[in-house]
């Protein structure tokens, strides 16, 4: 699997500043480091935005452990996105004018994580925004 660097800039800037040391690297680390422990199963699938990382342990028959790992993962990302949602909800009844930056700061998301969330809601039909983005507001409808 090939790294993609979501945004370049973003990757140059924290190789420039130190906060790592490679980028681009960690797939062919990781496999590397593997080759030491062959009792690892280790599958690496591109979703959308993110990868998934599926790891269990073989017996001697090649048959994979771990399956729940992979399943506690899915829930608790489940459960995160659920309160992000509840959380975005929430402001947006406490302030309707409230705009996508605050809502950014307040729940700690990204600005691109709100907007996901905004848009899986208006497609649930959970949330409505009325007017323009500047002097607009939202409206809860579910």
């Amino acid at each position: 699997m090939l790294s993609k660097h979501r945004n370049k800039v973003l990757a140059e800037a924290f190789y420039l500043t130190g906060d790592i040391e490679k980028y681009g690297t960690g797939f062919i680390r990781i496999r590397d480091w593997l080759i030491d422990y062959p009792e690892l199963e280790v599958k690496f699938s591109e979703m959308g935005d993110f990868i998934r990382v599926e790891m269990g342990i073989l017996d001697t028959t090649g048959e994979a452990y771990g399956k729940l790992i992979i399943k506690s993962v899915e829930k608790s990302v489940e459960k995160s996105v659920e309160k992000s949602v509840e959380k975005i909800l929430f402001l947006i009844k406490i302030n309707p004018n409230i705009t996508q930056k605050q809502l950014a700061e307040e729940t700690g998301l990204s600005r691109r994580g709100v907007e996901k969330n905004i848009a899986k809601l208006k497609a649930e039909g959970k949330l409505n925004r009325i007017g323009s983005a500047k002097g607009g507001h939202w409206e809860i409808l579910a």
